[in-house]
């Protein structure tokens, strides 16, 4: 079963870190994902802003972002 269908998030992991190519979202579960793997790791860029109250946690993609991983956002795709 999937972590979709409730209680297999361990082997879904285990499987996501496996993969020689992961693209994730900013989550923590598709970050660590990503992290485990080893290999390349796609990610969304564009999704930052003020997360909380006032800002107080805000993400800095600097720090949330391992630099070997490759970011890509709206504007790589324009046409």
């Amino acid at each position: 079963r999937d972590a979709g269908g409730g209680g297999a998030r361990g082997q879904d992991l285990i499987l996501m870190a496996s993969c020689d190519h992961i693209i994730t979202t900013m989550g923590a579960f598709g970050w660590w994902a990503g992290w485990l793997s080893g290999g390349t790791v796609v990610y969304y860029k564009d999704l930052y802003g003020h997360v909380g109250k006032g800002g107080k946690n805000r993400i800095l993609p600097d720090h949330h972002w391992p630099k070997s991983w490759i970011g890509f956002g709206h504007k790589d795709f324009a046409i």
